[in-house]
């Protein structure tokens, strides 16, 4: 149900207007459905009715109207997959180069072009493409779906095992939305799971981890362990009992998989537990071991967090370094870099954190899908100059986060930090923006009445996570993902509306 925007006395009514307008949608002459709504959801409902009638070209002229308007990266997308379709690359290939790096469906129109690309037999730059999407920091649903297209490309190329570390790890990392598409591309490389490896990877989930290559086998008894090694971890918070019961695991473990799961757990709860010493050395050994580039990388990132809070400056660095260095389809050197700064930062050497967080802010201001990692980014900038003794360049970026991201927990300490160095910020709040829905998602609501809801929450979503909505935008968002079954999205997506 769509919350508060449908009430319970309207809802069988509601419903039975959803199921007319589909029909008509489907069967009847497009000229004649006189309800009103929006002129953009109207173009672009006809334009997908005529495609999926077969009237292509007409479906084209629609779409095309569209592209100045506030659903043209929906309008873009639907165009170059008729032009891919058509096998017509060159004009697909065309209208997704002009998309802007800030539109909050980038990801999803590049991950188009890099599929363009590859069928022109231009891999190479295909892979480029998507590699550079790895380095931005994008979210975790459209981390999976690069990765998904990166599997994809690297089956075209008959790199084999490099399409199964990517298929795996969105396998075990990815949300419910992708995983489909995931478990159907280990099929189509032989490789298929059944209802214990569904556990290993929710136990493992549980945790944020990664899980390496194929090599699952029966081990019930260690599962067990497992299970319940997570649950005290992650839910209870009972790191004794954790320890315990993930130290049995390791013990029962008779697949190597399984053995490593235990491993990354049990060192988790050592890290939590203050453990470091303890935790980093099985870290460093699970390293050792691993073949998959992605996991070893994530594995070093533990670790050498672990050095961090044990103050052992030069060790962490050496970790962060190996990660940056290794090949650019891991994704992980933003991210390694970060680290590095924020190292650079707790050992109070701000020359260089700040050499490297400007290199980041260069890389990731203005851009809306990088919104919250800007954020960041700036705020510790400030930091490292006011260490360096440039207060007022330091205060500058602090008001830049101050006023960019109000209310935010970043913005927050800007504030704060602004007032310890006496100068308070004026906020110029726009409320303009909060007073009702925005244009944008007044045409996905009629888009989502009309039937084709699918579309319609990846208008908004795509927006959200570039945060482009108000609050009244993100409550219809949440609705929408709830009406939809897609309860985890709906709870991620209202716990930052409240934030």
């Amino acid at each position: 149900m769509l919350g508060r925007f449908l009430t319970p006395l309207v809802l069988f009514s509601f419903c039975a207007h959803i199921a007319w307008a589909h029909d008509a949608l489907s069967n009847a002459p497009l000229e004649k459905i006189d309800f009103p709504y929006t002129w953009e959801a109207r173009v672009f409902l006809e334009a997908l009715a005529l495609e999926k009638s077969g009237q292509t070209e007409k479906a084209i002229k629609g779409y095309e109207a569209l592209l100045g308007s506030v659903i043209a990266d929906l309008a873009t997308e639907r165009l170059a997959s008729i032009y891919i379709e058509r096998k017509d690359t060159w004009k697909a290939r065309a209208i997704l180069s002009r998309v802007d790096r800030d539109s909050p469906h980038f990801v999803g129109l590049r991950i188009l072009l890099a599929k363009c690309l590859c069928d022109e037999n231009r891999c190479d730059l295909a892979k480029e493409v998507l590699k550079d999407l790895l380095e931005r920091a994008i979210d975790d649903h459209e981390n999976a779906r690069v990765r998904l297209a990166l599997a994809d490309l690297f089956m075209r190329t008959n790199d084999v095992k490099r399409a199964i570390d990517q298929a795996v790890f969105v396998f075990l990392h990815g949300d419910d939305e992708v995983l489909d598409e995931a478990q159907g591309q280990l099929r189509r490389l032989g490789i298929r799971f059944g209802g214990l490896e569904k556990r290993l990877r929710t136990a493992y989930r549980a945790t944020k981890n990664f899980m390496p290559e194929v090599g699952f086998e029966e081990d019930e008894p260690a599962m067990t362990r497992i299970s319940r090694g997570a649950y005290y971890l992650k839910v209870r918070k009972d790191l004794s009992r954790a320890q315990k019961e993930l130290f049995r695991a390791k013990d029962k473990a008779e697949s190597w998989l399984a053995r490593f799961v235990a491993d990354m757990l049990l060192a988790d709860a050592l890290a939590n537990d203050g453990k470091d010493e303890e935790a980093i050395k099985i870290y460093l050994d699970e390293a050792k071991s691993l073949d998959n580039e992605v996991l070893k990388c994530i594995v070093l990132l533990k670790a050498a967090r672990a050095y961090v809070r044990l103050a052992r400056f030069d060790e962490a660095l050496s970790l962060f370094q190996e990660v940056s260095s290794a090949p650019s389809y891991v994704g992980l050197g933003m991210e390694a870099k970060w680290q590095s700064a924020l190292c650079y930062l707790v050992s109070k050497d701000f020359s260089s954190a700040y050499k490297l967080l400007d290199e980041l802010w260069r890389v990731v201001a203005g851009e809306g899908v990088l919104f919250r990692f800007a954020e960041k980014v700036n705020y510790f900038r400030g930091v490292a100059l006011y260490g360096l003794g440039k207060k007022e360049e330091a205060i500058h970026a602090w008001t830049h986060v101050a006023r960019g991201f109000p209310g935010s927990y970043y913005g927050l300490l800007a504030i704060s930090r602004l007032k310890q160095t006496g100068n308070d910020v004026e906020m110029h709040r726009d409320t303009k923006g909060n007073e009702g829905l925005s244009r944008s998602a007044l045409v996905a609501l009629d888009i989502y009445e009309k039937g084709s809801k699918k579309e319609a929450i990846a208008l908004l979503r795509e927006r959200a996570l570039a945060s482009k909505l108000n609050e009244d935008d993100l409550s219809l968002l949440v609705a929408m993902l709830k009406d939809a079954m897609r309860t985890y999205e709906a709870l991620s997506f209202a716990v930052g509306a409240k934030n």
